[in-house]
């Protein structure tokens, strides 16, 4: 998957294989090699099969990648294990606890609440469940906690299963038995219909922010509702820390600015707030709201708190943030639409000489029906010629003959042609129909 500004995906590489092995994800970086020599990410998330990163690194041994699993993943992973070894009375607490031991960001918290986690595991006798987390977590603790995976741009896959979810419901209506052939073709379909929709939402001005900015707008504004009536609950520290009391509890956070920003300059292409500029990568926090690339709230306090000249401007209402916004946005759909892509201008060619050809055969159909009509041999002769030329242009092939046959699952979405349906009649109203024929026959007897 390649991702735009949007933080929209598009598919780039499709792996159909019967099996998933090692040997069958190097064949797929073995191509990507080919085309991109270069190609060395620095971090890969996955699920937690090994066949993925074993055959990335098998193809390329050096890389500076580092290996993390899907957060999203996991998650899943520890709740269906708890239904299984932990007792009922305690299921909905012990999820609790995992689910928020994910989302430390801050090592020294994290090693606390991990053996916080254990040890009750162990005084209510689940000893199942404290040997699975045991043997299969304490020991690899950097590749799915968040405290080692700060600096990264995603921390979950959801991007690749979103896509995997739209091609199951939207192209293959649920049909898991699908030709080769078929889902081969509609592959390649699926790329260039997704492409030409992002396309056009963009030249339409319908093109929305990401996903990141718009949760950061968010958190912007409650962080503005909420600690401009309580700007006793920041207090700066150091130039580089600060403490800020959560909203919901009374607890303590620590806000640190860690490092200047690395992100693009270019509004369009960082996860910056648009009202405050904060960087979600320059900032860290203790709390336990720590998505990637998504300024949390104690972020956004502490950037008005620490810059009021910079943001009085914005502070004074939620109408001038509107206006505000609404101006980037308008000025930024005007440079947008500004810029035309080349492929879409040669689409609009081929699209114009579609329609002469269409115009042009609808004229020479009607010739040839006046021609046949014309007993002379000079309307013999120029019949002779329209078919040498019609025969040579369908001697133009870019296809085989002989199509993929269409299937009913492929246009219908239940995977199955409808039926005719039959009407049915009660007893009583087939011996009104057979009695009102036998008084018609009756009639016509008569």
């Amino acid at each position: 998957m390649v991702l735009n500004d949007r933080d929209k995906g598009l598919p780039a590489a499709f792996l159909l294989s019967g099996t998933m092995t090692s040997l069958d994800v190097e064949k797929l970086f073995l191509e990507i090699r080919k085309v991109v020599p270069e190609f060395d990410p620095v971090q890969i998330v996955t699920d937690e099969a090994p066949c993925f990163y074993n055959g990335f690194r098998s193809v390329f041994p050096q890389s500076r990648a580092k290996l993390h699993y899907c957060r999203w993943h996991i998650d899943k992973t520890w709740q269906r294990n708890v239904n299984k070894l932990v007792e009922p009375r305690l299921r909905s607490q012990v999820k609790k606890m995992l689910k928020e031991l994910l989302v430390i960001g801050d090592l020294s918290t994290f090693e606390r609440r991990f053996a916080e986690t254990l040890a009750f595991l162990r005084v209510e006798g689940q000893d199942k469940m404290n040997d699975y987390l045991r043997r299969n977590y304490l020991g690899r603790t950097p590749t799915w906690a968040s405290f080692s995976n700060k600096d990264a741009v995603m921390d979950t896959t959801m991007i690749s299963e979103r896509w995997h979810l739209r091609l199951k419901t939207e192209f293959l209506h649920r049909n898991s038995n699908t030709r080769a052939d078929c889902l081969v073709d509609m592959l390649i379909k699926a790329v260039e219909d997704l492409a030409e929709s992002d396309e056009v939402k963009v030249r339409r001005r319908l093109a929305t922010a990401s996903y990141r900015v718009q949760q950061t707008t968010i958190c912007h504004r409650l962080a503005k509702k909420h600690y401009g009536r309580h700007p006793d609950s920041i207090r700066q520290l150091s130039s580089e820390k600060w403490e800020v009391y959560s909203r919901q509890s009374e607890e303590l956070l620590h806000v640190q600015r860690r490092t200047g920003c690395q992100c693009n300059k270019s509004d369009e292409a960082n996860v910056h707030c648009p009202i405050c500029d904060v960087c979600p990568y320059a900032w860290s926090c203790s709390c336990m709201d720590n998505r990637t690339g998504i300024s949390c709230v104690h972020r956004h306090a502490v950037m008005l708190h620490s810059r009021p000249s910079n943001t009085a401007a914005i502070l004074q209402t939620q109408s001038s943030e509107e206006v505000a916004v609404s101006g980037e946005e308008e000025s930024t759909a005007a440079q947008i639409s500004a810029e035309v892509s080349a492929a879409e201008e040669r689409k609009e060619q081929r699209s114009l000489l579609r329609n002469s050809i269409s115009a042009k055969v609808s004229v020479l159909q009607t010739n040839v029906n006046i021609l046949v009509n014309t007993d002379t041999e000079q309307a013999r002769e120029m019949l002779t010629t329209i078919h040498d030329l019609v025969d040579a242009a369908s001697k133009i092939r870019l296809t085989p003959a002989t199509g993929i046959a269409t299937r009913p699952e492929l246009h219908s979405v239940r995977g199955k042609p409808k039926l005719p349906r039959v009407e049915l009649h009660t007893r009583k109203q087939s011996r009104v129909a057979k009695g009102s024929s036998r008084e018609g026959a009756g009639n016509d007897g008569d």
